[in-house]
């Protein structure tokens, strides 16, 4: 955000230059900024790399990312039970930060990271009427679970439709 040069100075630099994978910085963004414009764009970003992902994860996923998988999804479906929003939210995290690192691409390890920064924020924002998605991740987990990469990236598509969102489509600047 800011660069020094001697004898230039410090200046601010443009927002284009922002590094926004940087978690400090989203931490930073997510209070400062329009909130539902930022997680609607955060929203953008998880349908583009998301659905590969659980594809890969399905494929790929160790015998301890799978039990990972395995005990996050068992946790939530606990808390969807119990409608406890605490559990389900840390449970949630955990899930889809288990499907990046399941992945075994050390380029999409960052996402788990972003994930930290701005899940309780995005599902905070985001989620429709306190709907857990419980079916929706039940298929993504199925899908990883068997191996089935085609289905792992048809329901991870679902789960990120905009009809389980009630983030405002807003355009780019």
């Amino acid at each position: 955000m800011i660069s020094s040069k001697p004898k230039v100075g410090t200046s601010v630099e443009a927002r284009q230059q922002w590094h926004f994978l940087d978690p400090q910085l989203l931490d930073w963004i997510k209070e400062a900024d329009n909130v539902q414009r930022f997680l609607t764009q955060f929203l953008g970003l998880r349908k583009a790399i998301e659905p590969e992902a659980c594809s890969i994860a399905a494929r790929y996923a160790s015998i301890e990312h799978r039990k990972a998988l395995s005990i996050s999804f068992q946790n939530m479906k606990r808390a969807a039970a119990c409608h406890d929003y605490a559990a389900w939210t840390i449970n949630d995290h955990q899930f889809h930060k288990t499907i990046f690192l399941a992945t075994g691409n050390p380029f999409y390890i960052p996402f788990a990271n972003i994930l930290e920064s701005l899940f309780k924020t995005f599902i905070d924002e985001s989620s429709t009427g306190g709907r857990f998605c419980l079916e929706e991740h039940e298929a993504i987990y199925d899908a990883i679970m068997t191996g089935d990469a085609f289905k792992a990236r048809t329901s991870s598509r679902l789960l990120l439709n905009d009809h389980n969102q009630k983030l405002a489509l807003v355009t780019p600047s």
